[in-house]
């Protein structure tokens, strides 16, 4: 999770939108390295438990 009061990240990642936010969800490794994101076209949806499992693995094992 993250504050980003002056909303400099969400530009620099893609989640500032002309309504409003965007939900996104990133994994960083320890390196600061992006190993997945997704950037929702509305921020209602959100991708299921089972899709950010895998991610998690998939960048453990990377």
């Amino acid at each position: 999770l993250l504050t980003d009061a002056g909303l400099k990240v969400a530009e620099s990642y893609g989640c500032k939108g002309l309504l409003g936010m965007k939900r996104g969800v990133f994994l960083l490794d320890p390196h600061g390295v992006c190993r997945y994101a997704h950037v929702e076209s509305v921020a209602l949806f959100r991708r299921s438990r089972e899709e950010l499992l895998e991610a998690i693995q998939a960048a453990q094992a990377a």
